[in-house]
């Protein structure tokens, strides 16, 4: 099974939305050392090569998240052989995703040999496995215990909907993929969820909550599969954290798709969104390599808002608040630009001459303008 190790890169996004920071006072000791390129010193911009997109590494982003299953299919699977996965006692529905859907140990009336009130967990696990892997909070999975409106929903997100017509046109499962979500009839009680950890042509395997008390591993043959059966492809985890980054500068910043990807390039090529990066001989800091005095300002930023200055959670609070304050010039460029390819190619490339101001400026402003409109814009767009 895969896991994800905790690097501390996105590991304090999940709060950046719901999280606000005063704007500090201007102090001509402090601001006295950023450094803006005369209008002699900035480089035409070449505009943007575009061709084949440029590699962007998605395991740096699974580094970097919190510290769980990548996906799906992992966190059931390890769910699936934990030994508190099980009613306790059987046919009770007291289980730990019922406690944490109800917030308490649910305790139904036991009379005549049988349970009054039933509290079905089948939609609850899969509810629970979204939580873990940081959905619920990023308002892309509902927190649900009926299949339907989590179906729904999900259709609402607009998550790839696989319906079991192209299964019986093919006649093979080749469309269905690992940790894919599947809906199954219920008999006449609506749907039942499961999630998919195994896919081959002729046949699949899930996991299903409440099935028999416990989860319960499940095959279905593609000679068995109902119509009826449908499939939700959920976003991968992969994209997981350029998500929350976009929803960040977008929210946080009123930026469009293109300024962000401008953004996020430039936070690539210098710290590929790790905020522990040290560079230029140990001069610089962080995912956007604060250098001396403003890596010092970080810090004290940081240490006067109560936040860590190693974490990405402090460090996109200190972008936000030096755009803000002093580099409104830049921001306002960023706020009016086209919301197109083009327009990331531009983003990326003033953002990189004036915020990051590198050695061999014009070179860099160029491979990261091109970075921006050939992969990231159109990675942001498939991830929204």
């Amino acid at each position: 099974m895969k896991t994800v190790i905790c690097g501390g890169l996105l590991s304090a996004f999940l709060v950046l939305l719901l999280l606000s920071v005063p704007v500090m006072a201007d102090d001509p000791e402090q601001t006295q050392h950023y450094r803006h390129p005369a209008p002699e010193e900035i480089p035409e911009p070449r505009g943007p090569h575009f061709g084949a997109a440029l590699p962007f590494d998605a395991d740096a982003l699974v580094a970097n998240t919190p510290g769980i299953a990548s996906t799906f299919a992992d966190l059931a699977i390890q769910e699936f052989f934990a030994p508190d996965s099980k009613e306790s006692p059987v046919g009770s529905d007291c289980v730990k995703y019922n406690e944490w859907f109800y917030g308490r140990r649910v305790s139904n009336a036991y009379e005549n040999g049988e349970y009054l009130e039933q509290y079905g967990w089948n939609t609850v696990f899969v509810s629970w496995c979204a939580d873990k892997l940081g959905f619920i909070e990023l308002g892309r999975f509902p927190r649900t215990a009926d299949s339907g409106e989590l179906f729904y929903s999900l259709l609402q997100c607009g998550y790839e909907h696989i319906q079991s017509n192209s299964i019986f046109r093919d006649g093979c499962f080749d469309a269905v993929r690992t940790s894919d979500l599947i809906f199954v009839p219920d008999d006449g009680f609506g749907l039942r969820v499961g999630i998919v950890t195994e896919a081959a042509s002729g046949y699949i395997r899930y996991l299903s909550g409440d099935t028999d008390a416990q989860i319960k591993e499940l095959t279905m043959l593609v000679e068995d599969c109902d119509p009826v059966v449908s499939f939700i492809r959920l976003k991968p985890i992969e994209d997981y954290g350029l998500y929350v980054l976009t929803e960040f500068l977008k929210s946080e910043l009123d930026l469009n798709t293109a300024a962000v990807s401008g953004i996020a390039a430039n936070i690539w090529y210098e710290s590929s969104f790790d905020p522990n990066r040290i560079g230029d001989d140990g001069t610089s800091f962080g995912i956007c390599q604060w250098h001396n005095e403003r890596w010092n300002y970080l810090d004290q930023f940081c240490s006067d808002y109560g936040y860590d200055s190693r974490s990405a959670e402090g460090q996109l609070r200190f972008l936000k608040y030096e755009l803000e304050t002093e580099y409104g010039d830049l921001l306002s460029r960023l706020r009016g630009g086209e919301n197109s390819k083009e327009g990331a190619y531009y983003s990326a490339f003033y953002f990189c001459v004036d915020y990051e101001y590198p050695e061999d400026m014009e070179k860099k402003a160029n491979e990261r303008g091109d970075f921006a409109c050939n992969s990231v814009f159109d990675r942001i767009n498939e991830n929204a």
